[in-house]
C-alpha cells in the first residue's frame, strides 16, 4: 500500500505484548524478516493480535521507521531492525 508522500504503508500483524510496549513507549524497534523492502520514511500499521485466539485486536498503532538495520552482527541473514517513531493510535469502535 502506497501513502500520500509516496512512501508505503506495511500492515504488520503484532503480538499484544510488543503491541502494548510499543504504545507505551517502552519499545521503539520492531525486528522483522526483511521481505519487505522496507525504507526510511515508511509507515507500518501495527495491528495488535492476540496469538492464544489468533484474532485481531480493534486497535493499530501507526509508526514511521526512522532507521534500517541489518547484516551486521547479531542481525540474522534476512531480517531487519527497523527503529521506529510512533505516529499514534488507531481504534476501530
Amino acid at each position: 500500500m502506497i501513502a500520500q508522500d509516496g512512501h508505503n504503508l506495511h500492515l504488520l500483524k503484532t503480538d499484544q505484548r510488543e503491541f502494548i510496549n510499543t504504545l507505551e513507549r517502552r519499545k521503539s524497534v520492531e525486528h522483522r524478516k526483511d521481505d519487505r523492502f522496507y525504507q526510511v520514511g515508511d509507515f507500518l500499521a501495527l495491528r495488535e493480535y492476540y496469538p492464544d485466539t489468533k484474532k485481531y485486536s480493534n486497535r493499530a498503532l501507526l509508526a514511521v521507521i526512522t532507521c534500517i538495520e541489518k547484516d551486521k552482527h547479531g542481525i540474522a541473514e534476512g531480517y531487519c531492525n527497523l527503529s521506529i517513531r510512533t505516529l499514534g493510535v488507531d481504534r476501530d469502535d
